[in-house]
């Protein structure tokens, strides 16, 4: 039986689903809100996972919801917890740890950074 998520159900009903796009090892649900020009994903791990170096020609702002994460941006480490904001400038290289129980909301400054899937269970 699916974990169920810790955002909301009545929020996440009517959302479309995706996944990390940069490496389908990496297990993060994430629920997308579709703007003209930039996208919003409200991003939810349950165990632990580390995302490998990539980056995007657009910039990325996120702040942490729960849980915590340790971000390298351009090389340099930061831990981040509850609260705490992230930026990425566009083009910069960045990776990052999550702990398990996280969650976060990100606005990617790109229409296309995720694609919407399937529906899973909240």
């Amino acid at each position: 039986m699916a974990q169920k998520s810790k955002f909301p159900c009545e929020l996440l009903e009517n959302l479309p689903e995706v996944s990390y796009p940069f490496d389908q090892k990496v297990q993060m649900t994430g629920w997308l809100i579709q703007g003209k020009d930039h996208q919003v994903v409200l991003w939810e791990v349950k165990t632990p996972q580390k995302t490998g170096e990539h980056s995007h020609p657009y910039p990325e702002w996120g702040i942490v919801i729960s849980g915590k994460t340790k971000v390298t941006i351009g090389g340099s480490t930061k831990n981040y917890k509850k609260g705490d904001e992230i930026f990425v400038p566009a083009n910069m290289p960045h990776s990052s740890e999550v702990s398990g129980n996280y969650r976060s909301l990100d606005i990617f400054m790109s229409p296309k950074h995720v694609k919407a899937q399937k529906r899973l269970t909240v």
